[in-house]
This record gives structure tokens, C-alpha cells and sequence, in this order.
């Protein structure tokens, strides 16, 4: 397996009460599939996306991508790997006010020997998601949903091997939806590995031959898209 998770648990003590958010879970994931995991708010579902990209320790269990564990890590191959392997798009845009659209969409690049050495393919990623000629308005410009289309564009700025993707389209209109979701597809088929947590079941049915996960109270199970 590309992404594995054997008896993974995380646990969140709140006013004296042990909460489970991930249940003893066993996942696995191959090289280059389209993932989607379902589930209602509070279902566990983020935190599980968390716990694969390297954000939060887990309580027990494993978390391996490429055969190699996460929290065998040090902190600085840790950090090497999510800035360089895998793309995040989280469930709120998070862009910086005081950068430029351009500057939020570079900011990835920051940590490597050459932040600005992509700025063409930048302006390539806007155009795609659909705000070709906006990289010198700041966030505050833009509309919500327009700050999440800069904010998927930000996640590709690395060419990521990995999508870990939190309700990526929650705040768009429904032809923006499409449009992004096709641009998921085109770099799926070029073998970008994507794990994507939603609600909606018809998020990915336009996918190739998408994987469908259910999560509830910290359990996953495989389940099919009907």
C-alpha cells in the first residue's frame, strides 16, 4: 500500500470525558487512487486526514506513506515530507490578508532553496481554477469562494504526490464545483494520489473508478457510492 493506517486511534480528553475520533482504524490506500471519505460533521473524518498527513500525533496505531512510518520521523523529515510530497487544501481557505493572491499561492515554496522559482506555474494554477489576472488583489478582494479557489491552487504549488483534500468545494457554486473537480480529475490521471473528506456522495462519481469510505463515530468502513 501507497498510504497505510494499521489500528490507528486518536482520543481527545474533554471535561473529564475520553472522546474517540479515530477508532482503531485499518486503511489503505494505492498509488495514484481517487479516495473519498463520507461522513457527518463530527464523524471523525478530519481528524483521520490530519493523522495521515503528518498534523497530528496519533494515540496508537500507524500511519505509513511510501513504507515509511510518520512518527518515526524526526520533526524536520517530517516537515520535509508535507512540504514536499503531499498538497493540503483545508476546510477553510486560510489565506495570509497581507499577502497577494500570487504571494499566498507561492507560500509552500518558502521552505525550499527556491520560493520563487515557480511563479509561471502559479499563474498557470490560477488561470486554471479561474482567476487569471487576480494574483495582485489580496484576499480581502475576493469573495469567499474565490479565496477557496486560490487556496486549492496553493495546494499543487509543490506538485504534490498527495491531495489531502477537507470539504474542498464546501463554499462554491455549483459550475465552480465542476470546474475544480475536473481539474482533480486531470491530475489524478496523472497519478496524483487523492484522499478527499466531504459530505456529499456526489462529489466524485465523475472521478475514474473512485474509492468510496463511510466514517461514523471513528470507524471506517468501504462502502459503495449508491
Amino acid at each position: 500500500m501507497y498510504i497505510e493506517c494499521k489500528d490507528l486511534l486518536k482520543t481527545y480528553r474533554s471535561e473529564g470525558t475520553i472522546l474517540t475520533a479515530v477508532d482503531h482504524v485499518d486503511f489503505g490506500v494505492e498509488r495514484g487512487e481517487f479516495v473519498v471519505i463520507l461522513g457527518h460533521s463530527g464523524s471523525g473524518k478530519t481528524t483521520l486526514l490530519s493523522l495521515i498527513g503528518g498534523l497530528t500525533n496519533p494515540d496508537g496505531g500507524t500511519v505509513c506513506i511510501d513504507n515509511i512510518d510518520n512518527w518515526q520521523q524526526t520533526d524536520g523529515e517530517l516537515a520535509v515530507m508535507r512540504n514536499k510530497r503531499i498538497g493540503f487544501i483545508f476546510q477553510f481557505a486560510s489565506l495570509i490578508p497581507t499577502l497577494t493572491v500570487l504571494e499566498n499561492i507561492l507560500l509552500p515554496l518558502s521552505f525550499t532553496n527556491d520560493p520563487q522559482g515557480d511563479r509561471q506555474y502559479a499563474l498557470e494554477l490560477l488561470e486554471r481554477v479561474g482567476l487569471s489576472g487576480r494574483q495582485d488583489d489580496l484576499p480581502g478582494q475576493l469573495s469567499g469562494g474565490q479565496q477557496r479557489r486560490v487556496a486549492i491552487a496553493r495546494s499543487f504549488i509543490n506538485r504534490p504526490a498527495i491531495i489531502l483534500a477537507d470539504e474542498p468545494t464546501g463554499d462554491l457554486d455549483e459550475v465552480t464545483e465542476q470546474e475544480i473537480l475536473a481539474i482533480f480529475k486531470k491530475f489524478n490521471q496523472r497519478g496524483v494520489t487523492f484522499l478527499v473528506v466531504t459530505h456529499n456522495k456526489d462529489l466524485a462519481l465523475d472521478q475514474d473508478k473512485p474509492r468510496f469510505f463511510d466514517m461514523q463515530n471513528g470507524s471506517l468502513r468501504e462502502t459503495s457510492a449508491l
